[in-house]
């Protein structure tokens, strides 16, 4: 009996259950974000802290300028010759170079990149012998900016594939140079910013 009593009760309690809680189908919520992502302007500037340009092919030249032999002096106690020497435009070495430093700097980065190059010291000297550079500007080849004092182009990106190589060009007044070897002193600033 007290088991009869005990199954029904449990049964009582469970069709009072069922009357008090409706059965419902399994209900679910869901919800979509939208997500804004806020990126800084970044750049990554490579440059070359020292730069060393060695200039080969110098000027070892022999132009015939002269009128023929020397002229004729009588023999005498000093004796001297005029070789009537000429010195002809087509001989004469530049005073001017245009230079130009190929991949002298990179850049990586988002958004609106500017590269812009100043001139420090202008000078490149080895005691009073010198050489005078001016004209500087920047130019990137892919993509295409320049040439010129301040370049602008759209970032390609932060890995270093994305890497957007730049080159140096500048005037190179060699009027001044008297002596061989290290002419030092130059200095040039390369500044890059991302907006």
């Amino acid at each position: 009996m007290v088991r009869r009593n005990g199954t029904k009760s449990i049964m009582v309690a469970l069709f009072a259950l069922a009357l008090v809680l409706p059965w419902h189908k399994a209900n679910a919520a869901t919800g979509t974000t939208a997500v804004t992502l806020a990126m800084p302007a970044n750049v990554i500037l490579s440059y070359q802290p020292t730069l060393a340009l060695t200039f080969t092919a110098g000027y070892d030249l022999a132009s015939n300028e002269g009128a023929g032999a020397a002229t004729v002096a009588a023999l005498a106690t000093p004796v001297t010759f005029n070789a009537a020497i000429t010195t002809s435009a087509v001989a004469a070495a530049p005073t001017t170079l245009a230079v130009t430093v190929s991949n002298a700097f990179t850049v990586r980065g988002t958004g609106t990149i500017t590269v812009g190059i100043t001139l420090d010291t202008a000078a490149a000297t080895n005691g009073a012998s010198s050489a005078t550079a001016s004209a500087l500007t920047v130019q990137t080849a892919a993509p295409a900016a320049g040439p010129g004092a301040s370049i602008s182009f759209a970032g390609q990106g932060m890995g270093l594939p994305s890497a957007v190589a730049g080159d140096v060009h500048f005037n190179l007044d060699i009027s001044s140079v008297t002596l061989t070897g290290n002419h030092t002193g130059m200095q040039w600033t390369i500044t890059a910013t991302a907006i």
